[in-house]
């Protein structure tokens, strides 16, 4: 499993913060963590602009066979924190407190997504910017919005852009010369007898007992349901180095995609045999910033609202000692049949 092998990856020098943001993401080197793992790149920047793009690999499908739409923050976060990173002078850091995501049509499988984020609004202590993710025909796929907290250093802490931290040299030595997401895809898609046949909690608790194999998505980020129960379930995801950001922390994108994988699962839960759904939407309130030291993060999620065609759940983000790190919500509408 590609998250338990030791990242590649590095972080930008010390010094960077003597310099302006723009600048300092000119200064931006080796790839980091997160582009190695995924295939996500920072492609330019211009100030108040930024652009990421993400290659849709055969990597990011979960076990129905498409990818969720929270992959998209990884480019997104990028694209949005950093349109607003052009903007700042030098001795100044931000971190992300929301993130939202529209969905508007299913995520193109083998298409390289572009994420063009622009800063609508830098002040002394909060920004907030706006991000078009568009396919390889230019049509849109998502949009996303971001509010960040622009700090000092000294009060920065483990923000995202605080001064950057020592990669560790954790986990298994892997030769082989392609990264991650370019590799031969490993994980189980379920067929459509399975599909058919079992209802969505009866799917999930079927990996939760490893029954039912796990999708290429747990492969590379080892996201995987523990807790299956109607209306409820309970998803874990490590934190390592392959999520990390030039600056060493991890990023925001993946606690986001963490959430909606759980949005899906507990709505999952309450949709019979051949039947199905699509997630539209996930708000996202950033507490504490995930960082990459292979701790197992909760997200915990419950169905609160289960119509017939539309259904709503809550999420919480906890740490091994139980404190929040991110509560979020989202929506999913409810298709028949699958």
């Amino acid at each position: 499993m590609v998250w338990r092998e030791r990242p590649r990856g590095g972080v930008i020098g010390g010094d960077a913060l003597a310099v302006s943001g723009l600048e300092q993401l000119r200064m931006v080197g080796d790839r980091p963590g997160m582009s190695h793992l995924t295939g996500v790149t920072f492609d330019r920047a211009e100030e108040r602009l930024a652009w990421f793009s993400l290659p849709v690999s055969e990597w990011l499908r979960a076990s129905q066979g498409l990818v969720p739409g929270g992959v998209l923050a990884l480019p997104a976060d990028g694209a949005l924190g950093c349109a607003i990173h052009t903007m700042l002078p030098a001795h100044t850091v931000y971190t992300t407190a929301e993130l939202s995501l529209t969905y508007l049509r299913r995520v193109p499988l083998g298409e390289r997504l572009t994420a063009q984020g622009r800063a609508l609004h830098v002040g002394r202590t909060l920004g907030f910017s706006e991000c078009d993710i568009t396919g390889g025909d230019g049509s849109l796929v998502a949009h996303a919005t971001s509010r960040v907290l622009i700090l000092e250093p000294d009060n920065a802490g483990t923000s995202g852009t605080a001064r950057p931290r020592p990669l560790p040299a954790e986990g298994d030595v892997n030769d082989d010369p392609l990264d991650p997401w370019e590799r031969p895809v490993a994980g189980a898609i379920l067929d459509g007898d399975t599909l058919q046949r079992l209802s969505g909690v009866e799917l999930l608790r079927g990996q939760v007992t490893g029954e039912i194999a796990p999708p290429p998505l747990h492969h590379l980020f080892g996201i995987m349901p523990v807790v299956a129960d109607e209306g409820r379930v309970e998803v874990v995801m490590p934190v390592t180095s392959w999520m990390a950001t030039p600056w060493g922390w991890a990023q925001g994108g993946f606690t986001a995609l963490l959430c909606d994988v759980a949005v899906g699962m507990a709505v999952q839960t309450t949709v019979p045999a051949a039947s199905s759904y699509a997630n539209v939407d996930l708000k996202v309130n950033y507490l504490r910033p995930l960082v990459p030291d292979r701790e197992v993060v909760r997200a915990l999620a419950t169905v609160v609202h289960r119509g017939r065609s539309l259904a709503i759940a809550n999420v919480e983000v906890v740490d091994r000692e139980g404190r929040r790190l991110a509560l979020a919500t989202g929506s999913a509408q409810i298709l028949s049949p699958r």
